[in-house]
């Protein structure tokens, strides 16, 4: 993973495997992170702007992420499908109302990385060791 980006997000692209470099948070709805395609358009093809304000940022448009979903050609039926649909405006989710998780309609602050996630952690320091190896 790239580098911490202040309390609340990590630089993420192409090394951490994803398409297209950009900014990753912490969603609390989903126990996961959600990266926001900025360099260019992600796997989906999708891509955002940001405003730049590190501990309270705003992304446009809203993140859209379908798990699973009906329909799709590698739909399937005996796994869960689920959805977090959300915009991160002046560091605050606003889950709306088509997110299948608890916090639907919800206001939820931008929490900060879990512990593990950031930049000195245990986890940090054991990916540098591999990657200097």
């Amino acid at each position: 993973m790239m580098g911490q980006v202040g309390s609340k997000m990590r630089r993420i692209g192409p090394a951490d495997g994803y398409t297209a470099g950009g900014l990753a948070h912490w969603c609390p709805a989903c126990n996961s992170m959600h990266q926001f395609a900025l360099d260019g358009k992600n796997s989906s093809g999708a891509q955002w702007t940001w405003d730049g304000n590190v501990e309270a940022p705003t992304f446009s448009p809203s993140m859209n992420i379908k798990t699973n979903p009906p329909g799709h050609p590698h739909y399937q039926p005996q796994a869960m499908s689920s959805v977090c649909h959300y915009f991160l405006k002046c560091g605050v989710i606003e889950y709306l109302g088509d997110c299948t998780h608890v916090p639907k309609g919800q206001r939820v602050p931008l929490p900060e990385l879990p512990e593990y996630l950031r930049d000195g952690s245990v986890y940090d320091r054991s990916i540098r060791l591999r990657e200097e190896c």
